[in-house]
């Protein structure tokens, strides 16, 4: 019974200090702020800042501002991605404190041209000799 007491005290004390014991990394977080602007310097809303090599990221709100939390910043690079905008990819370092202020621009992208054509005759669908798709 004593034997029992002295391996259930020493799993009770063990279980104590794993929960308190926390590396002082862990305690310490950064947060990356900015805001992202257009050609016009307006603010975009809805455009994605994701830090390379990872899933974590975040998307801008509708006054262009963003806020990533990260545990480290050394050697971070933010991408900043937009629909019809070039992409940039920025590097964080030591500027993390201050607010990251962005700048994308129009991408130069020309679209090809598409041609739709179609015909009066009325065919079965088994019969076309390209994929087609009913729309209703």
């Amino acid at each position: 019974m004593r034997k029992m007491f002295i391996v259930l005290s020493l799993l009770i004390a063990t279980g104590i200090s794993c929960v308190f014991a926390t590396d002082v990394n862990e305690l310490q977080r950064y947060t990356i702020n900015g805001v992202v602007y257009d050609e016009n310097n307006e603010p975009m809303a809805g455009v994605a800042v994701v830090i390379v090599g990872t899933t974590i990221g975040a998307g801008t709100n509708s006054n262009g501002e963003f806020s990533i939390v990260v545990n480290d910043v050394s050697n971070l690079h933010l991408r900043v991605t937009f629909m019809g905008y070039e992409p940039q990819d920025i590097a964080v370092g030591q500027n993390f404190s201050k607010k990251i202020e962005v700048h994308l621009v129009p991408a130069e992208n020309q679209l090809s041209e598409v041609v739709v054509t179609g015909t009066r005759v009325e065919r079965p669908l088994k019969e076309v000799p390209v994929l087609t798709r009913v729309i209703a």
